[in-house]
Formats: C-alpha cells, structure tokens, sequence
C-alpha cells in the first residue's frame, strides 16, 4: 500500500451497530483509510476490547477488518466448495442417553449444545462445509472482486446480534475456525427454504444462534452457519447451507430434502 500521509489519530467509529473510540494512527491510500488502533473501546452500546494492533478499513464512518492474506491469482469455484460438505455420519454422533447424562450431571454447554445440533444435522440429512474451504473460497472471491476488506458472519436476526453482544470476545475479533463477526443485522433477502431450515432448527433448538456470511464492499454468496452461545464461546459453528446471490425465493444449493426426518 503506498501512504499519503501518517498522522495521530483520535475519532469515534461505527463499527456494526456500536459506536467504538479510541486513539491510534492512520495512514491514507488511494483507495480508503486503514486505521490502525492500539486500543478500542465500546460506546453506549456495551464493552469489548480489540487486540493492540488491530487494523480496520475505513469505508465511510465504518470499520471492517482488512484481508492481510497474500492472493495467488487462482479462483476456488463454487462447485469446489460445495464438493467438500460432507453428511454427518451416525459415528460422530453422541450415544443414546448422552444427552439425558450429560443433563444429570450438570453439565452445560458445548458439550449438550454441540450433542444435540449433530443429532438435529444428521436427522435433517444437511451436509456441513467445511470451515476453512468456505474461508478460502470467500477470500479467493473477494480478492478476485479487487476487495481489501475480509468476509464476516453477520447475525440473521435481532436475537442473534444479541447473543453475540452477550458473548465475550465473540464479535470484532478474529476467531480460529469461526473467523469474523461482524454486530450488524444481514439486511439482505434470505430465501424462503433458508428460513424453512432455520426454522426446523428452532423447533428443535430455541437457543440455536444464526449467522449469514457477507462482505462490506461486495455481494457474495452466502453462506448459513448455525451455532449457540455456548458453542460461540468454543468457537464452534457448523455451516449447513449455501445459495447465490440474497432474493426472496431462489432455491439454495444446500440443504437437500429433509431425508431423515
């Protein structure tokens, strides 16, 4: 990147759906700014701590995590990704009565949580994809588009933007396996048949929590994780859907019938 200019810098920054402040540098390219923070803080909304160091691209008043990742010109398609979701197998799932054992002993989540949502895949017949393929996809997508900004998860609903703000160190950082979480409602069309997959988990699961991938400057292909609190605290999340482009009634890639139900 070539810098303009290097300056001291103390502002207040929209960040999601928080106003953070805080005191760092800031250097100017031709595209946008890269602010980079020793330490943030939280506004009226609640409080967090981003690592020091922590480098946010400016894009208007907001700020989203920069892709530091070196491109190598190769493009990971589609049909790529959606050849690694795998089918949860009855080996990977927890004994009869593991669950009821679990409860009888006081045990709490991951543990119960992640028992149940393989229990829940697995019935529904949903393939789950691979974390770090869909991670090297959105990348390769996002480069490939000239975007300098990192793909995030954003909450599906109120409820989940929530969950994430009651989590500690869950949003605005980086977590291995789970990557980015971005505070910020997805506000782009779901397709029916998502809904119909989130809902058959809710009835199932009601602390169940619902991510959507999607980047700040382009429009990917999303991508549907499910998770609970429990399991964000664990950096768990399980990614069972995919479709092109957000609209109202285009039929997703992924999930297939529910064969096992």
């Amino acid at each position: 990147m070539r810098v303009l200019s290097l300056l001291a810098l103390s502002a207040v920054l929209a960040f999601g759906q928080h106003t953070i402040s805080g005191s760092g540098t800031i250097a100017g390219d031709s595209t946008s700014n890269l602010a980079t923070w020793p330490t943030l803080s939280a506004g009226s909304s609640g409080s967090f701590f981003v690592s020091d160091g922590t480098s946010l691209r400016l894009v208007g008043s907001n700020g989203v995590p920069i892709e530091t990742r070196k491109w190598d010109g190769k493009i990971t398609t589609k049909q790529h990704v959606d050849a690694t979701a795998k089918l949860i197998t009855a080996k990977e799932l927890a004994p009869p009565g593991y669950i009821e054992l679990a409860k009888s002993l006081g045990m709490k989540a991951p543990t119960e949580d992640e028992a149940e949502l393989l229990k829940l895949i697995y019935q529904h017949g949903w393939k789950v994809y691979d974390f770090d393929k869909v991670d090297d996809y959105l990348c390769r997508q996002a480069a490939s588009m000239k975007a300098n900004t990192r793909w995030v998860w954003k909450p599906m609903r109120d409820k989940d933007e929530k969950a994430f703000a009651a989590v500690g160190g869950v949003e605005w950082r980086e977590t291995v396996g789970m990557g980015y979480v971005y505070g910020q409602v997805y506000d782009k069309r779901v397709p029916m048949a998502i809904l119909e997959t989130a809902k058959c988990v809710m009835e199932d699961m009601e602390s169940a929590v619902f991510l959507v991938s999607d980047f700040a400057v382009v429009k990917p292909d999303p991508f549907l994780a499910v998770s609970t609190p429990g399991l964000l605290q664990a950096g768990k999340i399980f990614i069972v859907a995919r479709w092109d482009e957000p609209g109202f009634q285009e039929e997703p890639v992924t999930p297939g019938p529910l064969a096992r139900k």
